[in-house]
């Protein structure tokens, strides 16, 4: 009992402990956030590579393409472990946008609804109707006589529907473009960074009326086919009109893809089915058959990845076998892996930095306790002058580490998740009022300060400090104070200035691809920091224990 007794009192009383108990605080809070918020920006990646490439995808050995595809899909999509298959030609090409020319890695051919049904390409859509209405309104405003809703409604209608003409791959038949044979244009739908004059405001919001899909230009997509036997053949082009953006969540990708529809791009690079021809009779002499650089596989409901990729590779080795066909397979994470290997790694390694840094609390645990030790040499004499064991003595110091640790490893877990949930708003807050919060909190601290300095000053002449204290800090602050709120409410302008001058962006929209903090709390790690916080705590306090149970009581009664 004694020795609860002891750590509450010394919990209340002591100073210095306290200090041992905010280091744990902060190493706790710190390593949360930091895993959180490296933790969070991992799985937005690994979320967005997976919705880029299904689950699994049967690769050809070159962009010439494989044949005989809709044989395989039709032969996976057979299969309990495959919901659906759909297939893609990926090569590069040069787009046209205005006068500029852009390279772009990425010219992807697709059958929107079998892609949309993989990857769920319709919801990376990034313009709706509602963007259009917006631009109008902005440009032109309700008209004498029409009511807002009455635009509105028109404005829908003139739109003409870009989620569903984005996602079909289709150029709707109301649209009129200036220059451009609609009839023989085709849909393109390209990333949201391709083109050059896209730009993002200080929210990082995309500016609809710098879109592509606001000009009436053509866009020119050049393609270089290439043989099945490896040759190139001539350089083929061809107009396209955007009928939406798209925005993955991967930069790299939105600004290195567009997407086209799989028949015009296989004309184009000469991979649509043909009738092959006799040179010198010009008779026909077989089929060349329709080819495509992938397949992407989904798997069904409730099956593993692992066990996707092992039904696709039996059914891949048979059909090889039959076709004579050469291709290979890789899982969603494998195709990535490079890129999230990469962040994974720089997510252990910033963790691992963080929980060295943060051993320093095992130290101020030490280094505070047994300073403890050398200032209780007597009371612990007496505690075992009157009959304390050397066990209860070693379980005081222990258990007042212990308690230390579980107390710093609440208020840091409670602090950092806090952070964490609330890491956005904290940013927003630091963007947008950090002027007019430091010219009041700078003026009421510095007055406090000096109220301070000033009442220690005639303390220290008076030996009356502490009744100095108390009047004069308060009369600094509110002096400090009064003004400054003065000044942000009766200068015009003069609050707006200070939050527009003074402010700390954490995490720059206009920089970052992500508008957001990306932060996720992973339960299990902020139980293992906790605990390692409590660990840490008591450890550090097992060497000053010993020493203070080691003592001889005789000796540490004449301590002086």
């Amino acid at each position: 009992m004694y020795v609860l007794l002891l750590i509450s009192k010394y919990l209340r009383r002591k100073m210095a402990p306290l200090f041992a108990c905010v280091g744990v605080v902060l190493c706790t809070a710190m390593v949360i956030v930091v895993m959180s918020v490296m933790g969070g920006f991992l799985n937005l990646l690994r979320d967005a590579a997976h919705r880029l490439s299904g689950d699994v995808i049967v690769m050809g050995g070159s962009i010439s393409g494989f044949e005989h595809y809709e044989d395989l899909i039709e032969r996976l999509e057979a299969t309990g472990e495959v919901a659906v298959a759909t297939p893609v030609i990926d090569v590069p090409g040069l787009v046209k946008i205005g006068t500029r020319s852009i390279p772009v890695a990425q010219v992807v051919g697709i059958e929107p609804g079998g892609y949309d049904a993989v990857v769920g390409y319709s919801a990376t859509m990034h313009w709706g109707d509602a963007d259009w209405v917006a631009e109008h309104d902005c440009r032109f405003g309700p008209t004498e006589g029409q009511s807002a809703a009455d635009l509105a409604e028109r404005a829908a209608k003139a739109a003409g529907g870009f989620e569903r003409f984005g996602a079909a791959l289709e150029v709707p038949e109301s649209w009129r473009w200036v220059g451009v044979d609609r009839e023989a244009a085709g849909a393109m739908v390209p990333g949201i960074e391709v083109s050059p004059y896209s730009g993002r405001d200080a929210a990082g919001q995309y500016d609809f009326g710098r879109s592509v899909l606001n000009w009436n230009r053509e866009i020119v997509l050049t393609v270089l086919p290439v043989t099945q036997a490896g040759g190139i053949s001539d350089v083929t082009t061809r107009s396209f009109v955007a009928v939406n953006e798209f925005k993955s969540g991967l930069y790299e990708v939105d600004a290195n893809r567009v997407y086209v529809p799989l028949g015009v791009l296989q004309e184009m690079l000469s991979m649509d089915a043909a009738t092959l021809v006799d040179e010198e009779t010009f008779e026909p002499v077989g089929e060349s058959p329709a080819r495509v650089t992938e397949v992407l596989v989904k798997s069904a409901e409730g099956v593993g990845l692992a066990e996707a990729k092992a039904a696709v590779d039996a059914v891949v080795a048979e059909w090889e076998a039959e076709r004579g066909v050469s291709v290979f397979t890789l899982t969603w994470e494998e195709r990535h892996g490079t890129l999230l290997n990469a962040v994974e790694n720089e997510k252990g390694l910033v963790t691992f930095l963080f929980v060295g840094i943060s051993v320093v609390a095992v130290f101020m645990v030490f280094i505070t306790f047994y300073m403890i030790v050398r200032a209780q040499t007597r009371d612990i004499g007496t505690l075992r002058a009157i009959g304390a064991s050397r066990v209860g003595v070693l379980g005081l110091f222990v258990g007042y580490g212990l308690a230390i640790g579980l107390l710093g490893a609440g208020l840091g877990t409670a602090g950092g998740c806090w952070v964490v949930v609330n890491l956005n708003e904290v940013q927003g807050f630091l963007a947008e009022r950090l002027g007019v919060t430091s010219a009041l909190v700078g003026p009421t601290v510095g007055g406090a300060a000096l109220g301070g300095l000033i009442a220690t000053l005639i303390g220290f002449v008076r030996q009356a400090m502490r009744w100095w204290l108390v009047r004069l800090v308060p009369i600094g602050a509110a002096v400090g104070l009064v003004p400054s709120v003065v000044a942000v409410l009766a200068v015009p302008g003069w609050a707006a200035w200070l939050n527009g001058t003074i402010r700390f962006v954490m995490w720059n929209p206009q920089t970052y691809y992500f508008d957001r903090i990306p932060s996720e709390i992973d339960v299990a790690a902020v139980a293992m920091v906790a605990a390692g916080a409590v660990v840490s705590s008591t450890i550090g306090a097992v060497i000053p224990a010993l020493v203070a149970s080691a003592s001889d009581p005789v000796e540490a009664l004449r301590h002086e």
